[in-house]
């Protein structure tokens, strides 16, 4: 074959890629991925999706999801093996990247799942997918007993990392810390793509009637939430605050589909989403709880948000970026719960 040949039939195969990754689906409808779509959030966001029927959804774990209305795609973003399906479905207008390994993670999981996951995925969606919502979490703040507590309350969308030992917490801030860097790289372009939201989820529980309980699919545990007291230590002096600071996962799955949803916008920006309030005990204060569990290391901290009359058990989340950005209000009241 000639070199002329051989050119003409590389610049064909390369205008097929081309259309290939920019066409929307067959019926029209945009396309949004979202990965996880084993796990507890992004199942109940991908059938959602799916009920709702204007978008095709398209789902990535390592294991099949079973889920009606959603395309599976079976990929490992530990190694990145089956991300090159992705090229096969087009256009993507939107991803929700929620896969990837929770609390109970070690550091090299933590950081070859959750840091260098994201990585893999972001770059086998180059030039097909410029929007991303990608999970972040609340832990990412790193705080814990006895010497890691807030720097600030309520605790804004970039606190930064407090500096308790746990990988989770650690590989969440890289992941945000990744995310940046990248979208630097990107506004260094000639024509920025990439839009990417970052959401520091809250402790995802279950709705009503039942009791609230955080479920971690992945190692099959259902753990208990109870109002915190004022009466002895709290169960974990690892992240004392993740279960005071809860969502009940149809809330969640409300956020995160708005993300999706919500018009392009170049550049990164952080949300989080709690419930309104604390999930604390009747007549336990914030400022109070806080006090006891870290003592005089929060003396020095701003509490008149919650001196206010009516706002003593307000979350210990700053979550207004939230309703600013997407017009997000939890309507579930944790406190409900009997």
């Amino acid at each position: 074959m000639s070199a002329a040949l051989i050119g003409v039939s590389a610049a064909a195969l390369a205008l097929a890629l081309l259309y290939a990754r920019r066409r929307r689906a067959p019926d029209g409808r945009p396309t949004i991925l979202v990965t996880g779509t084993t796990g507890w959030i992004g199942r109940h966001l991908a059938e959602r999706l799916a009920k709702a029927g204007d978008v095709r959804v398209l789902g990535l774990a390592r294991r099949a999801s079973g889920l009606k209305g959603v395309i599976d795609i079976r990929a490992d973003l530990s190694t990145g093996k089956g991300l090159e399906a992705l090229a096969a479905y087009g256009r993507i207008d939107a991803c929700v990247h929620l896969g990837g390994v929770a609390g109970w993670c070690s550091l090299e999981q933590g950081l070859s799942v959750n840091v260098q996951g994201t990585l893999r995925l972001i770059e086998a969606l180059k030039g097909t997918c410029s929007k991303f919502v990608v999970a972040s979490s609340i832990a990412a703040v790193g705080t814990g007993l006895p010497k890691c507590p807030p720097l600030m309350m309520p605790m804004p969308d970039e606190h930064p990392y407090a500096g308790f030992p746990w990988a989770y917490a650690l590989s969440k801030i890289q992941v945000e810390e990744l995310c940046q860097m990248l979208v630097a790289q990107d506004a260094r372009e000639p024509d920025p793509t990439l839009d990417v939201m970052l959401v520091r989820i809250g402790c995802c529980v279950t709705d009503p009637p039942e009791p609230p309980k955080h479920l971690e699919t992945a190692i099959g545990e259902s753990i208990p939430m109870s109002r915190a007291t004022l009466d002895g230590p709290p169960a974990n002096a690892c992240f004392p605050e993740g279960p005071i600071a809860l969502i009940a996962v149809s809330d969640m799955a409300r956020c995160l589909e708005l993300a999706a949803r919500a018009p392009p916008k170049l550049g990164v920006r952080t949300i989080t989403a709690t419930a309104k309030h604390a999930y604390l005990a009747p007549g336990v204060t914030v400022p109070q709880l806080f006090r006891h569990w870290y003592g005089s290391r929060v003396e020095g901290l701003d509490w008149s948000h919650y001196e206010r009359p009516g706002h003593e058990q307000d979350s210990i989340y700053d979550c207004s970026a939230a309703r600013r950005e997407l017009g997000f209000e939890p309507q579930i009241d944790l406190r409900s719960y009997v």
